[in-house]
């Protein structure tokens, strides 16, 4: 039997011969049967399909296949070439052929044969931190083996056998093989991260640095190897500076922040302000150690450090607002920090609670105000005048000056003084708004300002008595009011109104206000504008009953005469209907 490459072309077209070629070097032909002349197999496609192949004086004389297109189209197939290419490759190499299918299987058998005693060997590691182009900082860790005293040199090459459990050939004599040597659990765990990043990086989803001897990745895989480090042999290079024996802390380092105030200046400082070796400062190096910070270190240090590396400088100058925004946001923020010297902030920089002072006066029966932040000893008008500037720097409490001036809304504003009009804002100003400013600033009002007071006692007495000549009652009514402020009382309270404003400017108030009472029973007798420039008026005797019951109301002789004969009248009640009636129902007749 004689297979060569020229006849399985012969039997089939290019495609056929080119599909089963791809089933040959995959592994999926299984032979059953090798005679001289027969070959019998299994092929691994969509199923497993039999394949039956006969030979006569060492030529192909037959080919049977299971699968759909031979039993179609009677011709070979793809499964009947990998058969025949699965033979050639046989018989061309003998006993030393081993296809991909004995392969597998080898695996197969030795991830189940009894293990050897793995070789531990040590690993060194040198940390570094570089800057890229963008600003944005990168590391990487070069790994070396001291018992052999080599490095890794193909890092990248190193990782993918660590992972895959495959050799790699660090020189001539020393081959590294995961299944035959073992690295300690601190140093394992970083070269699992740097295998991590290695395997992201070949999976195409982080960027491509170029040298695929270099396996670099960023501030977040740095953060979990930094830790691993402090129990190994290591060196750290950074900005070319090349650290080795370093201690690891987990603590803050103590480095001093000067803060010193000249004129109406403050200038911030760091001597020897260290580098951080992640970019939130979390690992941070100074004086040869790496310290692990505390949240709350980094939380006031680390903006000062960036700002002043960026600027590569070691002090930063605050002037003009920028200084009113140091005082007010930053340095509450850094006092009875530890390492924080400030000296002469104090002198000039006012940061006391503020207090308040409003002044109110009126003009032309309007409102006008004034309001005063008064923080230590200096005041000046808000909302838009600033602190003055006598070398000193208010840190202004903008929420309590808010506070205060949210009162002021309905008013009007020109510069610094504010103008209310209008009757009713003015009196909702003083009887609802005023009592909780007063809470709030010390109240300052001009004499003009306090005649627009908010009174209650209307000074008005009603009195009636019984004229038996013309047989009506007159009502009189005494008041310091005059005519106009009584017409105008009336109509408030007929309007519903809450207050009348005088002629003085005061206000009077309607509302639960007993005196008003009078008002409202004066309104229901219809008074024209004569009776009340007469102060009197005559009224049909009706009214005697309810003018009789009011306690407020004056009563003349006349009228308790006149009362007492009322009341003594006996009614006549016919015959019939005095003995139908109930006693209730022969009083309630009596006073009809």
């Amino acid at each position: 039997m004689k297979i060569s490459d020229s006849m399985i072309r012969n039997l089939c077209s290019s495609m056929i011969y080119k599909r089963g070629m791809e089933y040959f070097q995959e592994g999926r032909v299984h032979m059953r049967r090798r005679a001289e002349n027969e070959l019998t197999a299994v092929v691994d496609g969509d199923e497993l399909y039999n394949v039956r192949v006969m030979f006569c004086d060492g030529a192909l004389s037959e080919a049977l296949c299971s699968c759909s297109y031979f039993e179609t189209m009677h011709s070979i197939c793809k499964h009947i070439v990998a058969v025949l290419k699965q033979r050639q490759s046989e018989l061309e190499h003998g006993s030393l052929y081993t296809g991909e299918n004995d392969r597998l299987a080898a695996a197969v058998c030795g991830a189940y044969a009894p293990q050897k005693q793995r070789r531990r060997v040590r690993a060194s590691f040198t940390f570094f931190k570089e800057t890229g182009e963008s600003g944005v900082p990168m590391y990487e860790v070069a790994i070396a083996l001291p018992e052999y005293g080599v490095s890794i040199a193909n890092r990248e090459q190193f990782l993918d056998a660590y992972i895959n459990y495959t050799d790699y050939k660090i020189d001539r004599m020393i081959t590294y093989n995961r299944n035959e040597m073992y690295f300690p659990e601190n140093e394992d765990s970083i070269i699992k991260i740097l295998a991590e990043v290695y395997e992201t990086r070949r999976l195409g989803t982080a960027e491509a640095f170029g040298d695929t001897r270099r396996t670099v990745f960023g501030a977040g895989t740095a953060k979990r190897i930094l830790p691993l480090l402090s129990h190994t042999d290591f060196k750290l290079v950074s900005g070319g500076l090349v650290l080795t024996g370093m201690r690891i802390l987990n603590e803050d380092p103590d480095i001093p922040i000067d803060i010193e105030a000249f004129e109406r200046e403050i200038s911030v400082s760091i001597s020897d302000s260290g580098t951080a070796i992640t970019p939130d400062g979390e690992w941070f190096l100074y004086n040869d150690i790496l310290y692990r910070t505390t949240r709350e270190w980094r939380s006031y240090f680390m903006p000062i450090h960036r700002a002043l590396s960026r600027g590569q400088r070691n002090e930063i100058i605050f002037t003009g607002e920028n200084t009113m925004l140091f005082a007010g946001n930053v340095l509450p923020g850094l006092r009875n920090r530890r390492n924080v010297v400030i000296n002469g902030v104090d002198d000039i920089v006012i940061s006391t609670k503020p207090a308040f002072e409003i002044c109110l006066d009126s003009d032309n029966g309007a409102v006008t105000a004034v309001i005063v932040a008064v923080y230590g000893a200096v005041k000046f008008r808000i909302p838009t005048e600033e602190s003055p500037a006598d070398n000193k720097i208010v840190v202004r409490d903008r929420a309590a000056e808010n506070r205060v001036l949210m009162y002021f809304n309905r008013f009007d504003r020109e510069r610094s003084v504010y103008t209310l009009s209008g009757d009713t804002e003015i009196y909702d100003f003083i009887t609802g708004t005023l009592p909780y400013l007063a809470e709030l600033a010390d109240i300052i009002m001009t004499d003009a300002f306090r005649k627009i007071r908010v009174r209650d006692d209307i000074d008005i007495s009603l009195g009636v008595a019984y004229k038996r000549d013309i047989d009506f009652l007159e009502i009189d009514f005494e008041s310091d009011l005059t005519s106009e402020e009584i017409r105008g009382l009336l109509s408030a309270s007929r309007a519903g109104h809450s207050y009348y404003r005088a002629a003085d400017g005061s206000f009077i108030t309607l509302k639960n206000n007993k005196k008003a009472d009078i008002l409202r029973m004066l309104d229901r007798f219809d008074l024209t504008k004569a009776d009340i420039d007469l102060g009197r008026k005559k009224l049909p005797k009706f009214h005697m009953l309810y003018l009789e019951s009011r306690a407020d109301v004056r009563k003349d002789k006349s009228v308790y005469e006149y009362m007492d004969e009322v009341r003594a009248m006996e009614p006549v009640i016919p015959e019939g209907l005095w003995d139908i009636l109930r006693p209730y129902q022969r009083d309630g007749l009596k006073w009809l």
